[in-house]
């Protein structure tokens, strides 16, 4: 009987360390890196490049549309998939909520080996995410905290529904049925060599010790802002004034109204996730 259960999502809300991680992918695998040509997993992005049959332009399509095709992209996806044939398990990124959105389930469950969830203090993801968007802080920090925000579709992918940061990252604490792991970005900036390992892990990958150290090292922060400099990078948003690959700590850049907005309505999960709690000095977060 065919197992259909083969996706490892690498979900995220947006800027909270998916790309690095999709990056530490390719370094450990490959054991070296193109950050132009990630190839260890695949955005989610197959349902703008699913035809129904008619010639028609999904991404052109209302959202609510959209998502009808999202099952069956998926699992056109998971059926390519041969395990024989590839070492590397299915890593999918995403930053859709784990959410049913009119009867369609964002992340199928039935195609589900194993969730990696990256969450990242918000008031550090603000910065970076007005950034990608090309729009203010204030206009950022009013998306973070909107049930219904999207990110709107594109020529290359269908739209994404994130909800608002609390509910983004509760519907991943809640998945009990989607085997998922939780990595708190501070945690992975301060310790990258045991929590990779985790991930590595928790996909059904034995880590190598050896090849997880030069995979860290491949992907150092400032060596991955060398070659964007260099290079560019092409997953970077065109709205963007400011380079792709830049660190963030708490409340830099953050008008302190803005940072009181985001702790008054994400305050519940975020002192859920100790970023409201007490942070120690190496920047990670104490959880309560």
């Amino acid at each position: 009987m065919t197992d259909f259960k083969k996706i490892v999502w690498l979900a995220s809300y947006p800027k909270s360390g998916n790309t690095w991680v999709r990056l530490l992918l390719d370094a450990y695998f490959l054991g070296e890196l193109d950050i132009n040509e990630i190839v260890c997993s695949s955005g989610d992005d197959a349902i703008a490049r699913y035809n129904p049959g008619d010639s028609s332009i999904v991404h052109r399509w209302p959202v609510d549309i959209q998502q009808l095709m999202r099952p069956a992209a998926m699992l056109r996806t998971v059926l390519a998939y041969n395990e024989d044939t590839y070492d590397v398990p299915l890593f999918i990124k995403t930053h859709q909520a784990n959410m049913v959105a009119n009867g369609i389930e964002l992340l199928p469950q039935a195609l589900t080996k194993a969730t990696v969830f990256i969450v990242r203090d918000p008031r550090d993801v603000l910065p970076s995410f007005a950034n990608h968007m090309g729009v203010e802080m204030a206009d950022a920090a009013k998306r973070m905290c909107h049930q219904y925000q999207l990110l709107a579709a594109s020529e290359k992918k269908a739209a994404d529904f994130l909800s608002d940061w609390a509910s983004h990252t509760e519907s991943y604490l809640a998945a009990s049925d989607h085997n998922v792991l939780l990595v708190q970005y501070e945690n992975l900036r301060a310790d990258p060599e045991t929590e990779f390992a985790r991930i590595l892990e928790h996909a059904g990958v034995t880590p190598d010790p050896e090849r997880v150290r030069k995979a860290v090292e491949l992907t150092d922060l400032s060596q991955l802002q060398k070659v964007e400099q260099t290079q560019g990078f092409s997953e970077a948003s065109a709205k963007a004034k400011d380079p792709f690959f830049n660190t963030g700590k708490v409340g830099k850049k953050i008008p302190s109204e803005l940072k009181s907005i985001l702790e008054r309505n994400l305050r519940k999960t975020m002192i859920k996730m100790g970023y409201l709690g007490k942070r120690k000095s190496d920047g990670t977060v104490q959880l309560h």
